[in-house]
């Protein structure tokens, strides 16, 4: 049995309600977002079915954005997936 002074039950269920909702605000905050997939030349070309000379190139244009860590290259898949809508748009 719990009994509660001083407060309505009104009251008692407000003040619950209004915590609930800060815990799961903070809660989303708190939520880590999605990181991009890292995908290697080899994983990339084979995707874009182009060559590794092509992804090359098109890295030097700038078509594609590379990360180097250590002595490879990456692509984030969020950022390929961003140019290809973006040429897509433009062909349109």
């Amino acid at each position: 049995m719990i009994i509660i002074q001083g407060i309505t039950v009104d009251d008692f269920f407000n003040r619950l309600e209004r915590t609930i909702k800060a815990v799961l605000d903070e809660q989303q905050i708190k939520e880590v977002p999605k990181q991009a997939k890292l995908l290697t030349r080899k994983e990339l070309s084979e995707l874009l079915r182009v060559s590794l000379p092509t992804l090359h190139i098109w890295t030097k244009l700038g078509l594609v954005q590379s990360y180097k860590i250590g002595n490879r290259v990456y692509y984030k898949s969020t950022e390929i997936d961003e140019a290809l809508s973006e040429r897509k748009y433009r062909r349109n």
